[in-house]
């Protein structure tokens, strides 16, 4: 994956961060088993054809919150100057999944 951040820097990041952070949220869903909202109120979801491996992990905490802060906090180390924009895009970035 290559992100471009202005016109001098261009990097070229591996996705395993995105991996991990992703991942490292499972022993906590584990512990809380939180439903995950379509199992509560029976809406239907975007992702229909993930409701059965959905069902399986809890909501809470919220992988993609968890992807988007260490893709934030990555991308800040690279580039500083921008941390303020970075940060609020990775926040952002969690949130959206959030109802």
């Amino acid at each position: 994956m290559v992100f471009s951040l202005g016109k001098a820097v261009q990097v070229e990041i591996n996705i395993q961060p995105e991996m991990d952070a992703g991942l490292s949220t499972y022993s906590a869903k584990q512990m809380y088993e939180r439903p995950r909202p379509f199992l509560v109120n029976g809406e239907p979801i975007c992702t229909p054809d993930k409701v059965e491996s959905l069902k399986e992990s809890g909501s809470y905490p919220s992988g993609h919150t968890a992807i988007g802060w260490a893709w934030a906090l990555i991308l800040a180390e690279i580039a500083p100057e921008h941390v303020n924009e970075i940060i609020a895009r990775g926040r952002a970035f969690g949130e959206k999944g959030r109802f």
